[in-house]
């Protein structure tokens, strides 16, 4: 069970990024498409970095250069993601963004089994079934926060965002199949800096990107916790994507909750500790619904043990 590992280490990082992201919220003035293209092409770094890791880290696999038809299904790949995340942002543009992440993260596991088996006729093994519906059930009461799924406009942008995470993850899974983890991740991630790119096509997309750093905060110290959150995105993302490489695409989406307690759990620590950064509200009502919801994804972990 070493992606089962690695996930919750990916999800606890992925926290942590969540956490930040509330934070830089604040002090930014938010725009999706300078935001998603920052986001893009900051996979840059990414892609200076994968193969010189890939020598220590030898189940990553070499590197190799695939022939041109695996090598545009990698650069689609990526870009998919890449509007997978510029939809994500419009949709918190447009409604709260704990409403919209709660309805995208409540989707995607669903969207995930329904094209598995769809695209590539795959199941769910029989002792998974229950485990996937502790944990999207878990999923749901933990991120909902006792808040609704009213979200106005941000609707369409948030299906469709839940659609398209759930396509990049089972063609992700589909591709690792066939190549190494290094080669995927490098070639993906040139296609998400090509989707970046494309958006520059686009002359409303172009003048918000240019528009005096509208998604990138000013002060210096907002700067090294933007750079510090995309750090940490990027690591907690090649973890989760690894697990998907070792483990059950499904399942690995069905994990979201891991995230939500990961980000409960450190909400209330920062409230004690650094009220004055970030306050959670903590009533009976919230601490009795977060309890539920941890012990229902505890028992869907619990029952992905062999």
């Amino acid at each position: 069970m070493l992606w089962l590992l690695i996930l919750i280490i990916g999800r606890f990082l992925d926290a942590w990024v969540a956490i930040i992201d509330k934070l830089i919220l604040k002090h930014t003035v938010f725009k999706p498409a300078s935001y998603a293209f920052f986001t893009g092409i900051f996979s840059i770094f990414t892609v200076g970095f994968i193969i010189p890791i890939s020598w220590f880290i030898k189940s990553f696999g070499v590197f190799d250069i695939p022939d041109l038809p695996l090598m545009f299904f990698d650069f689609f790949t990526g870009i998919i993601l890449f509007f997978a995340i510029f939809s994500l942002f419009s949709a918190f543009h447009k409604s709260e963004a704990s409403r919209v992440a709660t309805l995208i993260g409540s989707l995607t596991p669903i969207f995930t089994l329904g094209l598995s088996f769809f695209i590539f006729s795959e199941k769910l093994p029989g002792n998974y079934i229950w485990a996937f519906a502790f944990l999207i059930f878990g999923n749901f009461i933990i991120a909902s926060g006792g808040k609704s799924f009213r979200i106005g406009g941000a609707l369409p942008y948030a299906l469709l965002s839940a659609f398209l995470w759930a396509l990049f993850f089972v063609l992700i899974k589909k591709i690792l199949g066939t190549q190494s983890f290094t080669t995927t991740l490098f070639w993906m991630e040139l296609g998400l800096i090509i989707g970046a790119l494309l958006f520059l096509l686009k002359p409303m997309a172009r003048k918000e990107i240019f528009k005096s750093g509208a998604a990138i905060p000013t002060q210096k110290s907002h700067i090294a916790l933007f750079l510090l959150n995309k750090v940490l995105a990027r690591v907690s993302s090649l973890l989760i994507l690894f697990a998907v490489s070792l483990g059950n695409v499904t399942m690995v989406n069905a994990l979201e909750g891991v995230k939500y307690v990961f980000v409960f759990l450190i909400a209330i620590l920062f409230s004690m500790i650094f009220p004055k950064i970030l306050k959670e509200e903590l009533s009976f009502s919230i601490i009795m619904q977060k309890t539920l919801a941890i012990i229902l994804i505890g028992i869907g972990i619990f029952m992905l043990i062999p």
